[in-house]
């Protein structure tokens, strides 16, 4: 893919983005590093998390660590480009994260989402946005994917539903909507969730959400209540917060947990692919 040399974008509120953000000058030093040497490895990947947020919506948080998004195969790949560039690098969660750390700075190289629902795939690297990034030639995470992936983060300790909310402002008239219906599949009501609390939180940016997307949502919820749930005594909990709110829900309630029931089904996907 071509890397645009300059890319020009207008936030939500009509002021020009600027060319960088405001962070300290080591910080800034040392995710550029990183993303020079994904380049220079020719190792396909996007920018999310705070940078990728910023892009898109203008909304600005301190950033803690630089999220980069890119398939598995290419994990090893990267994990040695970061330590060719002097990053301590290391797989750290196997299900989904490895990590590189320079001077007291982290660069997270996430292949799979935190509730190990899905890896990223190569929707992730086609649909991607050029950008410049820190000065550096990169490419965005697509605004869907990054929905996708903020929405199932709903921990006590960490809730990414105004992150949703903010992109949805941003993105919800330009979305591959019927792309993101499919990739939120059998967890719909996830969206549906989120895209009723956007109507509350932005009463004057409800129709952005395409009355279709609406209607085929309330659609499913109607038949839902209509048919029974055959599913046996299932906790989808984890899959929103994993830290260990719903943990009794299933060691002592006789409740399935439905991660892991997830993560079994992608792991006997990945072996057949292989």
């Amino acid at each position: 893919m071509r890397i645009a040399s300059k890319v020009k974008r207008i936030w939500p509120g009509g002021r020009a983005a600027p060319s960088d953000y405001p962070m300290s000058e080591e910080t800034r030093a040392v995710f550029q590093k990183a993303l020079r040497a994904m380049n220079g490895a020719k190792i396909p990947y996007v920018v999310g998390g705070a940078l990728g947020l910023h892009w898109y919506s203008g909304y600005w948080r301190a950033a803690k660590d630089l999220d980069l998004f890119l398939l598995k195969k290419d994990v090893d790949r990267a994990i040695q480009a970061m330590r060719a560039a002097g990053f301590v690098s290391r797989v750290k969660h196997a299900e989904w994260l490895a990590e590189a750390l320079l001077s007291g700075n982290k660069v997270d190289l996430i292949y799979g989402m935190g509730n190990w629902l899905q890896y990223v795939d190569k929707s992730y690297i086609d649909q991607a946005r050029p950008a410049i990034v820190l000065g550096v030639e990169s490419w965005i995470a697509p605004p869907e994917e990054m929905i996708y992936s903020k929405a199932f983060v709903g921990s006590r300790e960490r809730n990414d539903a105004g992150d949703v909310y903010h992109l949805l402002l941003a993105t919800a008239k330009k979305l591959d909507w019927r792309h993101l219906l499919d990739r939120f599949g059998d967890h719909w009501e996830v969206l549906l969730s989120h895209l009723i609390t956007f109507r509350y939180v932005y009463p004057s940016h409800r129709t952005s959400i395409p009355p279709w997307v609406l209607d085929e949502l309330l659609g499913r919820l109607k038949q839902s209540r209509i048919e029974p749930w055959a599913g046996g005594k299932l906790c989808r909990g984890f899959l929103l917060d994993g830290i260990g709110t719903y943990s009794l829900d299933i060691q002592e309630w006789g409740y399935r947990d439905a991660r892991q029931e997830e993560w079994e089904e992608l792991q006997k996907q990945d072996e057949k692919a292989a």
